[in-house]
């Protein structure tokens, strides 16, 4: 859950709360326009799923591209895991 006053985010009864600080620091993009919202999903997804998922479901869970999962998969490297199913 995450609250609008005293931003704050609340996972699993663990409360998150921004540190406070004096000006935020710019964070430069190659190209300010495209945000990464389809590979947030999909690392979000990984992250809370409680069992293994096969990359067509997560695709149709985010509703994005299989061949997308597949590509920020190959990119987080050694953190996704390929389980094999009997």
């Amino acid at each position: 859950m995450l609250t609008e006053q005293s931003l704050q985010l609340i996972l699993k009864g663990t409360v998150f709360t921004p540190e406070p600080f004096e000006q935020a620091a710019s964070v430069q993009r190659k190209n300010p326009r495209k945000v990464p919202w389809g590979s947030w999903a999909i690392e979000r997804c990984l992250l809370l799923a409680d069992m293994p998922m096969h990359q067509s479901e997560i695709a149709g869970y985010v509703g994005v591209s299989q061949q997308m999962v597949s590509r920020v998969c190959k990119n987080l490297g050694p953190l996704v895991t390929s389980p094999i199913f009997p």
